[in-house]
This record gives C-alpha cells, structure tokens and sequence, in this order.
C-alpha cells in the first residue's frame, strides 16, 4: 500500500466500467496513491489526479508511471501473448 486510504483495485475498476464509458475522463481531487487512477487506465479511461501530499504524490507518480507502461505493453502484445 502506497497510502493508508487506498481501495482495493477490483472495486475502483468495477465502480469505473459501471459509471464512465470507454475513453472518458476520470478525476480524483484527492489522488492519494493513485490507485483510482490506475484502475482508470486499466479499464482504458483519461485519468487526471490532484494529491497536496509530496510524499504520497511521489510515491503515486511512481507507480502511475509503472500501471501506464504496464497498460502500453499489453497493448503492444500480439493476440495470445506472442504465443
């Protein structure tokens, strides 16, 4: 866990695919570890975040980076992963 708030990555990608479409924006006044953020991303949604926090911001921003170039190389895969 980045912040002691974080939710669980299932739920927010739940919340996401029943509440955005496909390619909308989703925003998170109080990013904390960005998890909300993630899940947006996952599930092919903009994703804009605002956290005050310096170290949980770092800390997010890390891990931003890592679910966006998770989310690039998994669409880079062929169908089958290359099999």
């Amino acid at each position: 866990k980045i912040h002691p708030d974080e939710k669980p990555m299932a739920l927010l990608q739940h919340l996401i695919e029943i509440s955005t479409e496909y390619g909308e924006v989703v925003l998170d006044n109080f990013a904390g570890s960005a998890s909300t953020l993630r899940a947006a991303i996952s599930k092919h949604r903009s994703a804009i975040g605002f956290e005050l926090n310096t170290t949980a911001y770092d800390k997010a921003l890390v891990a931003l980076n890592e679910a966006v170039q998770y989310h690039a190389d998994s669409m880079a895969q062929p169908e089958g992963g290359g099999k």
